[in-house]
């Protein structure tokens, strides 16, 4: 059998990025000699996992100008060269806003597949882009023909009830490598030796310091419960527009707080915190949430995050200030004992749904099933 082409469409592949992640994620599963994945990306970046991805045959394209209106039939008709001298069986894209260039110019070229996979539940954080990302992408269903979402929420975001409720629908987990993840005392008293934690209650968070995690929110809590007791010190990983802000706004406090930034060993820092927040006033399914339970860590995170996300420790919290203050002050770890379901996000198992789900397509495109798009 031939390889099965497939072509994702994302706004770029850095190593920070959580769609980025998941993607990658996917892909060192997915068999090679089967699917052919190649990349549109729509900026060149430093940091990125671009060549890994060379490495293992997949052509990288970028656009050549930024995305806006008045360049989009420049940009739909570079596309349609690489969908033309490709031969594509299937598009997938990643940046659900711009179905409107890159999903029209897959269906001009009558790519039989046309995938939008939705990895949030917001448009932008940005009110105005926010209000012209939702006008651009109006005619979606005009293009695509098959759904993919992180989760129902998501999904019942972007998509309508008749959508969700179609046999063109798919749930795509956010599947981590699990077997990376896992709580070890030792390595816990060892990191909490290092970063003077010992004798204290370790409270973290990771991830893109930005407005969609709601770091206002954020900082009002750490200097609540530090002024409140000082034997709780937070682990800050990760970084982003707003860690300035995060610094100034707790600096009363700075003796309790550990920034780490980037790093590549998150696996092994999960080890030394105690309790994981996510105050996001939106997400789709937070791998760092995945993450942290996987390594026996407790979470606490907003109740406007999917339910989906939880395998065992998570608390949903409503985003009032008084409320997680009182959680967090009253928190005992309990790691050694918590009950974690590990294999719902097991990355093996997901990437094998994902190739099926391939391969169903493909094979209903062989024999134009479901090409129709009534939705």
């Amino acid at each position: 059998m031939k390889k099965i082409k497939i072509l994702y469409i994302v706004n770029n592949m850095m190593k920070d990025s959580g769609v980025s992640t998941v993607i990658m994620n996917y892909y060192r599963k997915i068999n090679k000699s089967k699917y052919q994945i190649d990349f549109l990306l729509m900026k060149k970046y430093e940091e990125t996992f671009e060549e890994e991805l060379k490495q293992n045959g997949s052509n990288i394209f970028y656009l050549n100008e930024p995305i806006s209106i008045k360049n989009r039939k420049t940009i739909q008709k570079y596309t349609e060269e690489i969908l033309k001298n490709n031969k594509y069986d299937m598009v997938e894209l990643h940046s659900t806003t711009y179905t409107f260039i890159f999903l029209k110019a897959a269906k001009k070229l009558e790519v039989p597949i046309r995938i939008m996979h939705t990895h949030s539940t917001i448009h932008s954080s940005n009110k105005i882009k926010n209000i012209i990302s939702i006008f651009l992408n109006l005619n979606f269903k005009k293009y695509t023909n098959y759904f993919f979402a992180c989760s129902e929420k998501s999904g019942q975001y972007w998509y309508n009830k008749k959508i969700c409720n179609s046999n063109n629908y798919y749930i795509i987990k956010n599947g981590i490598e699990i077997d990376k993840f896992s709580y070890e005392y030792n390595l816990e008293n060892e990191l909490k030796r290092k970063y003077n934690l010992e004798g204290y209650t370790v409270v973290g968070f990771l991830g893109r310091l930005s407005k969609d995690k709601n770091i206002k929110f954020l900082s009002k809590i750490i200097n609540k419960v530090v002024s409140q007791n000082e034997k709780f010190k937070f682990v800050i990983i990760g970084d982003g527009n707003e860690l300035e802000y995060l610094k100034k706004h707790t600096f009363k406090y700075k003796d309790n707080i550990i920034f780490l930034g980037m790093r590549k060993d998150v696996n092994k820092l999960l080890n030394c915190i105690d309790l994981l927040l996510l105050p996001s006033k939106r997400e789709g399914l937070p791998m760092s949430i995945v993450e942290a339970q996987a390594t026996n860590v407790e979470c606490y995170i907003s109740n406007t995050v999917t339910k989906e996300v939880d395998m065992g420790a998570t608390k949903f919290l409503k985003l009032n200030l008084k409320t997680w203050t009182k959680k967090i002050l009253e928190f005992k770890s309990k790691k050694s004992k918590l009950e974690i379901d590990r294999s719902k996000f097991d990355i093996n198992e997901c990437a094998k749904s994902l190739e099926k789900i391939y391969l169903d397509l493909y094979n209903k495109s062989k024999y134009n099933i479901g090409e129709k798009n009534d939705i």
